[in-house]
């Protein structure tokens, strides 16, 4: 079985296209979990994002070419450790470990400056959903989903050959 999945990371191709199915399944979750349960993003959840749809577009846009598919993968690789680092930043903040980097994470101190604002941030030091089995925030599963997507991309590099 764990010949079998070398194989499979030896064969560029096929992990570009799990890597484009993986973004925008995580994609389709944050969206859904925005738009049809009423979970509003915060700017640490906005900025976990990007990574997804630049890996997916990176993916799509490279498979036709062989020769481009390592760089694609070693380029995945490289948003997905961002992103996983990114999300265990979050994670700290939910867990207040630490501050937020961004300003915009935090609630202001008075209600004129809420009042200033057009809509109303909401703050990354605030779990919104966490699994009622483990109680893991969807900040947790990013980290773990990314460091994942990471090592895999960066075993494929390592292990595929220069052939599709």
């Amino acid at each position: 079985m764990i010949s079998a999945a070398l194989n499979l990371l030896t064969r560029p191709a096929l992990v570009l296209w799990g890597v484009a199915a993986v973004s925008a399944l995580a994609l389709a979750g944050a969206y859904t979990a925005q738009y049809a349960f009423g979970l509003p993003p915060c700017p640490l959840c906005e900025w976990q994002r990007v990574p997804f749809w630049l890996a997916g577009a990176e993916a799509l846009l490279c498979l036709p070419w062989a020769a481009a598919r390592r760089t694609a993968l070693g380029v995945c690789a490289a948003l997905f450790a961002a992103n996983a680092a990114l999300a265990g930043h979050h994670v700290g903040v939910e867990q207040h470990w630490w501050t937020s980097v961004l300003d915009s994470c935090t609630v202001p101190e008075n209600l004129s400056a809420v009042l200033s604002s057009a809509a109303a941030a909401v703050p990354c030091d605030v779990i919104p959903w966490a699994d009622p089995v483990l109680g893991l925030s969807m900040a947790v599963y990013n980290t773990l989903l990314c460091a994942g997507l990471a090592v895999l991309c960066a075993a494929s590099v390592r292990l595929s050959r220069s052939s599709p």
